[in-house]
């Protein structure tokens, strides 16, 4: 999947990197499964490219290599954990050939060889995945050697880095989905130049390809799960998954545990209830009140552990409905919101109270602004004397405690929010409370699956709408979460297409330009799409500066709180968990549940 980030030059001048081994314990083993938590779609196939797909990373998928959270570096990798045991990087950044493991093998015994890289990438090709990353070309130079070059005249900054992260399938399970000529359509597809009758190809290249992503990729439904990671699913049903040790996974001698219970987490209060219980091994949820916290440190063998985290909770806006296209509105009901009683609320234990309303975390907000800069933010103190003036200076009125729009209608707010976010539910409240008390009639309306309420919100249904935004610590994807595909903005090939409408797919539907005080004329998705180039170091903090600029003085979202990693380990069966490990905490993230991942580094061994 892509990542977006940015990067300095000099972070791409590495010629190679091999990986040290990881010493390995003597194997302990336990005939009690693992019980963990994690996302099941009922009645999806063990499928990766499928939109409702039952597999998992870091448990029987296993990517290339597993990268670090690393602000300074994006391309930082850990040594010897992931399918690749050594790559080299050369062409300045634009060429990386891989080694794959001698030792990696699939759940039925056969070897990872080229070809299966080489059929992953085009499933990635397929499904649009490669392109966003610019990877021009796949060649498999021996059985275990895969090369890999960016498109020419292109300088994505995490270039490699995006291959290396990238999920190897099994060639004889996903080929089935693509025809024998799938790269000559794929090279088809690629071209940008000015010829009409290439071009006419490559539009006829794409459309074929779209038709095998949705009707032969996203609908391929494997009898069994082929795998290279740690485990290997062994059986299904609606509300848990059992996963089987892989004994052919290359590092087989650091995985311990036998069986790994997945348990579908419907929601937080279905998980607090199995941590209270004793009945789960590891848990991670959201809307954790400190009351709650200290009841469940009391279940024997639960240990509280509570990570920094890279993402923020935020109050998005569609500013393609009225009156939400006036900035105005939107700093009147930020002067509105206390930030401080709302992470109280919501996020004592999951989170960290938001500082500033700029797009970016607080430790983002911090690397990149000078003190100087971070004040000239506004921090949107509670003020509904400011409020008021805001929305007075756009034409609204007061009458018997109701605010009225421009337009003589009530100012009412629908306000909406998912079932099972418990967190967002307890701020919806809070904030329900404070919009009513100020007169504006306010209603929490809750949708009860989180898929559908991403489906209706990229359809531009919405008008006021929770959001998980920043997505640190890459700067690119802090800033391309607001100003990217959400805000209609997307790169085809090299070029960055814009469409302005939500009814196309660009719900946000900020405006394209925006002036902001000391800063001139900005526009914020050309400006993000250019932190995927490879920039200085003082190149990335000028755009920054403006587009945090942007973000805190015209709004497209008002950050609420920053989110933590928490969430409880239970010793009564396992031990040896990595909670001193921040690094891998963090990393492992990602890899959800991070059991798998954190078996493959060798940590969590039965008792």
């Amino acid at each position: 999947m892509k990542k977006f980030s940015a990067l300095a030059s000099a972070a791409l001048l590495s010629t190679a990197i091999v990986g040290s081994t990881v010493a390995a314990k003597p194997a302990a083993t336990s005939s009690v499964p693992y019980v963990t938590i994690g996302g099941i779609n009922q009645g999806g196939p063990m499928n990766w490219f499928s939109p409702v797909g039952n597999v998992f990373l870091g448990m029987d998928l296993e990517p290339l290599a597993f990268h670090v959270l690393n602000g300074a570096n994006i391309n930082a990798f850990f040594p010897n954990v992931g399918l690749a045991s050594k790559w080299k990087v050369s062409n300045g950044g634009h060429t990386i050939t891989v080694w794959l493991n001698p030792k990696a093998r699939w759940s039925t015994g056969q070897p990872v060889t080229s070809q299966d890289v080489v059929t992953s990438f085009a499933c990635y090709f397929v499904t649009g995945q490669a392109q966003g990353y610019d990877l021009g070309s796949v060649k498999a130079l021996g059985p275990r050697e895969i090369q890999f070059n960016e498109v020419a005249g292109d300088n994505y900054s995490a270039f490699w880095r995006s291959v290396l992260e990238q999920v190897i399938v099994p060639a004889s399970v996903y080929g089935a989905a693509l025809p024998k000529n799938i790269w000559t359509i794929i090279d088809q597809s690629l071209y940008s130049g000015t010829n009409a009758k290439l071009a006419a190809k490559a539009k006829a290249a794409q459309t074929t390809m779209g038709d095998i992503h949705k009707l032969k990729l996203d609908t391929l439904a494997p009898k069994k799960d082929v795998s290279a990671g740690p485990y290997y699913i062994s059986s299904m049903s609606p509300d848990e998954i059992v996963m089987t040790k892989n004994p052919y996974f290359y590092a087989a001698n650091r995985v311990r545990i036998q069986t790994v219970d997945i348990r579908n987490n419907s929601s937080n209060q279905t998980v607090f209830e199995w941590l209270r219980g004793g009945q789960i091994y590891q848990g991670t949820s959201g809307g954790m009140s400190l009351a709650l916290v200290h009841q469940l440190k009391r279940t024997p063998g639960n240990v509280y552990y509570h990570i920094p985290a890279f993402v923020t909770a935020q109050l998005a806006f569609n500013e393609h409905i009225y009156p939400y296209n006036l900035v105005q509105v939107r700093q009147a009901l930020a002067y509105l919101i206390n930030k401080h009683t709302l992470w109280e609320v919501a996020e004592p234990t999951g989170g960290t109270r938001s500082i500033w309303s700029d797009g970016m975390i607080d430790p983002q907000t911090k690397a990149y602004l000078t003190p100087a800069q971070r004040a000239k933010l506004n921090m949107y103190n509670p003020s509904p004397k400011k409020a008021a003036a805001l929305l007075r200076s756009v034409g609204f009125t007061k009458k018997g405690g109701q605010w009225y729009t421009a337009k003589g209608k009530p100012f009412t707010i629908d306000l909406m929010n998912v079932s099972g976010f418990s967190d967002w539910i307890e701020a919806g409240s809070v904030m329900e409370h404070e919009f009513n008390a100020f007169g504006i009639k306010t209603t929490q309306t809750i949708v009860a699956t989180f898929s559908e309420y991403l489906q209706a919100q990229s359809q531009g249904k919405y008008a006021v709408q929770f959001w998980i935004g920043s997505f640190g610590p890459w700067i690119y994807a802090t800033f391309g979460r607001l100003y990217g595909g959400n805000d209609g903005y997307a790169v085809n090939g090299t070029k960055l297409t814009y469409v302005s409408s939500a009814k196309k797919g660009n719900w946000m539907d900020f405006p394209q330009t925006v002036n902001v005080k000391g800063y001139g004329k900005v526009n914020a998705g050309v400006l993000t799409n250019e932190l995927s180039s490879n920039l200085t170091p003082a190149q990335t903090k000028a755009i920054v500066v403006k587009l945090a600029m942007a973000s805190n003085q015209y709004l497209p979202v008002i950050t609420l709180w920053n989110y933590a990693q928490a969430g409880f380990v239970n010793t009564t069966h396992f031990t040896d968990y990595p909670l001193n490990n921040r690094q891998l905490m963090v990393s492992t993230e990602g890899f959800y549940p991070p059991i798998g991942a954190w078996e493959t580094f060798g940590y969590v061994h039965p008792k």
